[in-house]
């Protein structure tokens, strides 16, 4: 019996990835950071891998973290995508 994953960024289709929010209680380590025109809306830009024992087993990628700030709102927005082009 094939187990799915629960990595937040695997693919529903073959080729095909989705950008989600990250939990708040996420345990990763960054792996790079990543350089920003300081004329953007965006703090900061990182590659990370998830910490955890169990997290890092069921996602082992690497993964590209952006926060955004929603001037608007005035919150930051941070969201995480899997790095497809290593």
């Amino acid at each position: 019996m094939k187990r799915e994953s629960s990595c937040p960024v695997s693919p529903l289709i073959e080729g095909v990835y989705f950008v989600t929010r990250l939990k708040d209680n996420a345990d990763y380590r960054p792996v790079k950071r990543l350089a920003m025109p300081a004329d953007r809306n965006i703090p900061k830009d990182e590659m990370i891998q998830f910490a955890g024992f169990y997290a890092h087993r069921e996602c082992p990628h690497l993964l590209r973290r952006v926060e955004v700030l929603d001037k608007e709102d005035e919150e930051v927005i941070v969201s995480i995508k899997r790095i497809t082009w290593f």
